[in-house]
């Protein structure tokens, strides 16, 4: 890759970063992160190896970069979701939110679903310190809509069930499923699963 270009220092630094979050995404999912090395990254990048210690000091602050620049955005949009549809549908829109991302991302889905297992302790609570606010969004919307329920298990329950529809994703096409099959067919597995009345697809 030629390397990288930019007016002034400042640009430069972010598309340096932007340009190893890129390359490391995409070889720890084609990869995996174990193969994956520092001077592979960089190559892909088109920076130097020693400039990627300069914004990550260790494979486990990329890994963990990598997730953060990606997963910051929507876990935002997560805890700002409140519509005047009541708490069990925000519970569907969560769902959904959840699942289109992971459908537009599918790359960064099999880092942290697969590849985040290689990480240490520390670095593995810090990974979930990031989607934190999803559970408790769950949590949240599972005690207003759903009383009576632990939520704090459905909620769980729920994520585990996201995770599971992300990973069949990202091997629809190598095991004949349809990608939109596999979104609305997951979506509505959780929804009975919620004890939620059968919903049209489009909605």
């Amino acid at each position: 890759m030629p390397r990288i270009r930019a007016e002034n220092l400042y640009a430069h630094k972010v598309l340096n970063r932007s340009a190893i979050l890129q390359a490391a995404e995409k070889l720890f999912s084609t990869e995996g992160f174990l193969t994956s090395n520092m001077t592979d990254v960089a190559d892909m990048a088109g920076v130097g190896r020693s400039t990627i210690y300069e914004y990550f000091p260790s494979k486990d602050d990329l890994l963990l970069g990598v997730a953060e620049s990606r997963i910051l955005p929507l876990m935002r949009a997560v805890e700002e979701l409140e519509t005047s549809e009541g708490p069990v549908q925000d519970i569907c829109n969560l769902c959904r939110m959840t699942i289109d991302f992971m459908a537009e991302n599918l790359e960064l889905t099999r880092v942290i679903t697969w590849e985040s297992r290689y990480l240490s302790k520390e670095y593995q609570e810090r990974l979930w310190q990031t989607v934190a606010p999803l559970t408790k969004k769950f949590v949240s919307l599972i005690e207003r809509g759903m009383p009576g329920e632990d939520a704090s298990v459905l909620a769980r329950l729920v994520t585990f069930a996201l995770r599971d529809a992300g990973d069949i994703m990202q091997h629809a096409e190598e095991d004949g499923f349809e990608f939109e099959t596999v979104k609305q067919t997951s979506l509505a597995f959780i929804r009975r699963g919620l004890g939620l009345p059968p919903i049209p697809a489009s909605i």
